[in-house]
């Protein structure tokens, strides 16, 4: 934190992700017995930080960018919140494709949230611990650019074919989106409420 406000950095509100762990077993060490037994850790916490001041939407082109990059009224409720509760993605990583056994990859789900509350369609998404090239994925997804780079070579060919996946797992999100869609534009013929078919417009390509 230190650091980060040293190079002009704003320290925001952070994030508790509960990632809810894959292990069987709650507790480690000595089991059932008292007192070596010790939890699990089940969470990490998300840092947020803010570059200058509040960003600026100076040109016609900007705040249209802004508009298109529009969530759902319901999406802002569920995310602005300081604690997620959702699974974090396998570990495992064949050592001899990547030069280690573990991946260290948080699941797309993560990557695509922050990259839609903090961005707009065009920007570009810096991600300087690429490693599966998660971030990469989320960022092409939602129309941002992505600048990532990573120490360990033998990562390489897993995000090539992380890549050549996303066409799957795009149209996963295009359908679910369409269902979203769908199901507010019916509330709002129900209501007669403009603000959901403004949000029809503007929400994705």
């Amino acid at each position: 934190l230190q650091g980060c406000n040293s190079i002009g950095f704003q320290s925001l509100p952070g994030i508790l992700w509960k990632k809810q762990t894959n292990s069987p077993t709650k507790f480690m060490g000595s089991g059932t017995l008292p007192a070596g037994a010790y939890v699990t850790l089940e969470h990490e916490h998300i840092l947020i930080f803010r570059k200058n001041n509040r960003r600026k939407f100076s040109t016609k082109s900007e705040r249209l960018s802004r508009m298109e990059s529009a969530f759902f009224w319901e999406e802002r409720n569920f995310w602005f919140t300081d604690v997620w509760d959702f699974k974090g993605k396998k570990q495992g990583l064949s050592s001899l494709l990547a030069g280690r056994e573990r991946s260290a990859a948080y699941p797309l789900e993560l990557a695509n949230r922050i990259i839609l509350m903090y961005s707009l369609k065009g920007d570009i998404v810096l991600d300087p611990f690429l490693g599966t090239g998660t971030t990469t994925l989320a960022a092409i997804g939602n129309c941002r650019n992505s600048i990532g780079f990573d120490l360990e070579p033998g990562l390489l060919k897993v995000q090539l074919e992380n890549l050549h996946s996303i066409k799957d797992k795009l149209n996963r999100i295009i359908e679910k989106e369409k269902t979203i869609t769908t199901f507010l534009y019916r509330i709002d013929k129900m209501k007669g409420n403009r603000f959901f078919i403004l949000i029809k417009i503007f929400k994705r390509p």
